[in-house]
């Protein structure tokens, strides 16, 4: 629960006031030294300070605070303006307050630091929705939506797949009047614009050809050869013809059993019957 983000406005709110208090801040500090004070009193401050290119960098220093807080109230370029005034937080740290220790009172880094940390923290947030840089950048940067693709044409234009609606399967009865309901592919329905596919066109396979496509292979069958070399599996060449008189049949122990000769089932490569050979032949 407490390790949620807080919503969406809350947060815009809350980074508004946390920039619109280091801008203010910042500009009362650029009034207090460069308004009051004074350019040349503010150049010898820094030189007196130790810090090297005293005039360059009292000038550096009132340009990033001025227009740093500016840009910090309005929300525009608010990472470059975070950036510039943690430079110059730390260097303030660095040349003036930190050998003072941490509390104002003596002169120490706790103001400074403070700064720097929120500029920090608005810098990694960004500035919100409440802010130019949400209303001009964020708006650019949106991702359009993307177009449609129509997947059933090339390039050029040509449909090269029917439409879905050709797909819609149609409702069959299965087992009579009251059965099952079974979807089936339906292809009436295609449309007239959608080209015909590459199968189609093929020649209708004959009668026996379809059978034979229908009818089960088994793992004993050599495909490479004629007709089988090994005894087929009932399963594999069973057909609904009659049984043969001397097709195996169940007798009474002590009693003569038929030996079979498979001549009542079908060759699964020819069709035809009385092609496979008896087992005591192989």
């Amino acid at each position: 629960m407490f390790h949620r983000s807080l919503p969406e406005p809350v947060r815009d709110v809350l980074i508004l006031a946390a920039r619109l208090t280091v801008a203010f801040v910042m500009l009362a500090h650029v009034w207090d030294t460069f308004g009051v004070k004074g350019f040349t009193s503010t150049s010898g401050q820094f030189e007196n300070f130790g810090i090297p290119l005293a005039i360059a960098a009292t000038a550096f220093t009132l340009v990033v605070e001025l227009v740093g807080s500016i840009l910090l109230a309005i929300g525009l370029f608010v990472p470059y303006a975070s950036a510039g005034m943690t430079f110059v937080m730390l260097g303030a740290v660095l040349f003036v307050h930190g050998e003072h220790g941490v509390f104002v009172r003596d002169n120490g880094w706790e103001l400074v630091g403070l700064i720097a940390a929120v500029c920090v923290a608005i810098a990694a947030n960004g500035a919100g929705r409440l802010s130019v840089d949400h209303l001009v950048f964020d708006r650019i940067k949106k991702p359009a939506a993307p177009e449609a693709v129509d997947v059933s044409s090339d390039p050029a234009g040509v449909p090269i797949a029917p439409a879905p609606q050709a797909f819609r399967p149609a409702v069959s009865t299965v087992g009579g009047t009251g059965g099952q309901q079974a979807p089936r592919p339906r292809w009436d329905d295609e449309p007239q614009w959608a080209p015909q596919a590459a199968w189609q066109d093929r020649p209708t396979p004959s009668p026996r050809f379809a059978q034979e496509q229908q009818r089960p292979s088994s793992v004993w069958d050599e495909p490479a050869a004629e007709r089988p070399t090994r005894v087929p599996s009932a399963y594999a060449n069973a057909t609904p013809r009659a049984a043969r008189e001397d097709a195996p049949v169940w007798t009474e122990p002590g009693q003569e059993q038929a030996r079979p000769t498979y001549a009542g089932y079908a060759d699964p490569h020819t069709g035809s019957f009385g092609s496979v050979r008896d087992t005591e032949n192989r």
